[in-house]
């Protein structure tokens, strides 16, 4: 009965001794396997070079990409996938060139291709056997394609929706500031540094100075002679000037009045009529120069109606010049000096220096915008 059972033992040990010797088979073929298979995937793993592509060497064909540059490689074939990395420095080239994102695997090279030649030398990695785990790069974008959506600072985006920037140093580019109306200036801004701006206050058209009686009287080039019979109807104010030698005497005449036909200034000179009968409600103006011989007159007369008034109702003479002889006239004649060139007489009514009196006009904002000069009258 012993010897039965140590027999089946030694049958049951050599069975187990079997089993086991066949698992341990089938591990060490897996476990080779394996290696095989983990020396595959090393044989498999990318591998990078960098390449340089110049802007000669390009050539062109019909693609959808017309230029293409061929790289040499060895060893590379059609079966073989290669992805190329366009390093920071020429990203810029390599968009306005129209680079494809993609290559082209041939026998013994590589090839990439562009929309036009890049003006500069591009350079990149090129990565063999690479498998982008995060998918396909689809194009090289710049800041024009994106069409929605919010570029994120920390992407060379403004992080809203505006494409301002929240903050920045300075203007790209300077703006030009510009004041106009009453006050004029200019400058440039580019929000780097404060700025002051050297402005000036507009002209009104008002002649800078100062407007006392006197110095009216010598701005407008001498004392002005205004008739005094205003408003004294059937009247006539008449100033006779007589030469003290023989001389040529320049002068501007004006008349306010009725028209013609009723209250006119008429003028004449050694006699003669140099001025007919003037007038009318738009006031009427003219220079006349004329020659005396010594004790030859000049006479102006403003002549009114029975009835009615119009306009200032007067006659002025003003910026009368005085030439000795045949001498252009040139010496201004004031109140103060005329008597030493004429002798003067007036009729009932007459022509006399009349007072000159500034007057101004001043807009809402203070400023004076016109000055002139109003002539009142003396009675004699």
């Amino acid at each position: 009965m012993k010897l039965t059972t140590l027999k089946q033992i030694k049958k049951w040990l050599e069975s187990a001794k079997g089993y086991i010797l066949n698992k341990i088979v089938e591990l060490t073929t897996t476990t080779i396997a394996a290696i095989e298979e983990i020396e595959n995937k090393k044989a498999d793993k990318a591998r990078y070079i960098s390449v340089t592509i110049l802007t000669n060497g390009w050539k062109s064909d019909s693609h959808n990409y017309p230029k293409y540059y061929d790289i040499t490689l060895e060893g590379i074939t059609e079966n073989d996938r290669a992805d190329i990395i366009i390093q920071p420095e020429s990203m810029q080239t390599a968009v306005n060139c129209g680079f494809f994102y993609m290559t082209e695997t041939l026998s013994g090279k590589i090839r990439v291709r562009a929309m036009t030649i890049p003006t500069q030398t591009i350079y990149a990695e090129i990565g063999i056997g690479v498998v982008n785990i995060v998918g396909e790069i689809k194009k090289l974008y710049s800041a024009n394609d994106i069409k929605s959506g919010i570029l994120p600072i920390a992407r060379g985006g403004t992080g809203n929706t505006t494409g301002n920037a929240a903050t920045a140093t300075k203007l790209e580019n300077a703006r030009s500031i510009a004041l106009s109306g009453d006050i004029i200036g200019d400058t440039t801004f580019d929000g780097s540094v404060n700025k002051t701006m050297a402005t000036t206050l507009s002209n009104t058209g008002v002649v800078a100075g100062n407007y006392g009686a006197l110095d009216l009287v010598i701005k407008n080039n001498g004392t002005v002679w205004v008739s005094n019979n205003v408003g004294l109807h059937s009247t006539s104010a008449i100033s006779t000037w007589k030469a003290k030698q023989k001389c040529k005497i320049s002068f501007l005449w004006k008349v306010s009045s009725e028209s013609v036909n009723y209250d006119y200034l008429n003028i004449t000179a050694a006699g003669i009529q140099v001025l007919s009968n003037t007038g009318g409600s738009t006031e009427q103006t003219g220079t006349l120069t004329v020659a005396l011989e010594a004790n030859q007159t000049i006479v102006f007369t403003y002549r009114k109606d029975g009835s009615q008034n119009n306009g200032m109702d007067r006659a002025e003479i003003s910026e009368i010049k005085y030439g000795v002889g045949t001498a252009e006239p040139s010496t201004v004649i004031y109140e103060s000096n005329v008597k030493s060139y004429f002798d003067i007489t007036n009729s009932n009514y007459g022509f006399y220096p009349a007072i000159p009196i500034p007057n101004f006009t001043i807009d809402a904002k203070g400023r004076i915008t016109k000055a002139q000069t109003v002539y009142v009258a003396q009675t004699k």
